[in-house]
């Protein structure tokens, strides 16, 4: 198995993936992946569901993770923005978390923790609170 720009001298990996074509952030240099933690981190169970965090230079674009579905021939994957939640009325409205470097990563059964390493701290999501962001490009948020 041959993985084009791979270095010759570096041992190949049992599997690679790589990023949608079709994702404008695949080829973008802004977004950074940065964490990783599986399935197998929550249950103890088969690890084909994975999630990334990803930091952005850019404070304005917030930081993100990518939930990603190993079981498909074609792994699947969606980003879900980290997000503060603010009340407006009897609703809420997303905003991102400006300045967050999710760095570290660990996902412990309904709980995500994220690593801040610009302000030194930990933030804990509940996975239960995700909610569809309305925005194509990452369509799910998760509050703290």
């Amino acid at each position: 198995m041959k993985i084009p720009d791979w270095p010759d001298d570096t041992p190949l990996p049992v599997a690679a993936y790589g990023w949608s074509p079709g994702d404008p952030d695949a080829k973008s240099k802004d977004w950074w992946p940065q964490g990783i933690t599986t399935y197998y981190d929550v249950t103890g169970l088969d690890g084909t569901r994975m999630m990334v965090s990803w930091y952005n230079k850019d404070e304005a674009k917030g930081a993100r993770v990518a939930l990603i579905d190993r079981r498909a021939a074609n792994p699947r994957y969606h980003y879900i923005k980290l997000v503060t939640a603010k009340p407006n009325g009897n609703e809420y409205t997303a905003e991102l978390i400006r300045g967050l470097h999710a760095g570290g990563l660990a996902w412990y059964r309904n709980r995500l923790y994220v690593t801040d390493s610009e302000q030194n701290a930990l933030l804990v999501f509940n996975t239960d609170d995700i909610f569809p962001s309305g925005d194509p490009q990452a369509p799910w948020a998760l509050p703290p």
